[in-house]
Formats: C-alpha cells, structure tokens, sequence
C-alpha cells in the first residue's frame, strides 16, 4: 500500500498557512506528481537541488506530503485533530474536527456535506476545511 499524497489545492492551502517541512514529493495545478513533469524537473529533485518546495518563488508548484503527515502537522502545530469516520448506515465516510486547545470542540463536520466514498476524500475534504480555519 501505498500513502496518499495530498491534492495541488490541498497543498496550495498548507503553504498559504505556514506548512514548511522539506518534502521532496510535489504536485502542480495539474495535480501532477514530480516523476510526471520534465526531465529538468526531475532532475532538479533527484539531484536535491530543491529541498523545500513551499518556498514563496515556486507558484505553480507546492511540497505534497502525505495526508497523514499533513493530519499530524495541523494537530500538533494547530491543534485540530481531524477524524475521518466510516456510516455504515449513509454508506460513506465522514470527517469532524475538533479543536484540542478548546476541549476538543467540534469544529468542522463534513456530515452535512454529504458522505464521500473513500477515507481518504473524506480525509482530503477535512484537510482543506481545517486549513482554512487558520489565520
């Protein structure tokens, strides 16, 4: 099995609010990870010229960590813990959110949105909803 990076707009948030852990994984608009852009490029990250591409000069591409490395960030450096959940009974999954420094208050519910079909959309869907609560 392999981790689930996040999406270019998922990524696009983290770097807007701060996420900086040098991850040699990126995605473009495209939603493209590096292997699948030019030889340059590649050659670029392979050679470690690049070690963190949430730099402010790269635009139209941003470090892609993994879903639950960006979960971990947001609840040890936020404080938002993100729990994506199976309904059984809606047939999808779910995702809330609560916020540690405030007696683990809900403060995002993805219920209302309707149900996603995988853990890892419902997961996605909750990353960019807690992103989005940072000022």
């Amino acid at each position: 099995m392999k981790e689930q990076l996040i999406t270019f707009e998922t990524a696009k948030l983290a770097k807007e609010k701060g996420f900086d852990i040098p991850i040699q994984h990126t995605v473009n608009k495209q939603n493209l990870v590096y292997s699948e852009y030019s030889k340059d490029l590649v050659k670029m990250i392979d050679t470690n010229v690049v070690d963190n591409w949430n730099d402010p000069k790269f635009i139209e591409i941003c470090s892609a960590p993994t879903q639950s490395l960006l979960q971990k960030w947001l609840r040890e450096v936020h404080k938002i813990n993100l729990v994506p959940d199976c309904m059984w009974i809606k047939g999808g999954y779910e995702c809330t959110g609560y916020d540690l420094n405030n007696e683990n208050k809900e403060i995002i519910s993805l219920t209302k949105y309707g149900k996603y079909p995988t853990y890892e959309e419902a997961l996605e869907a909750g990353l960019q909803e807690a992103l989005k609560l940072i000022s």
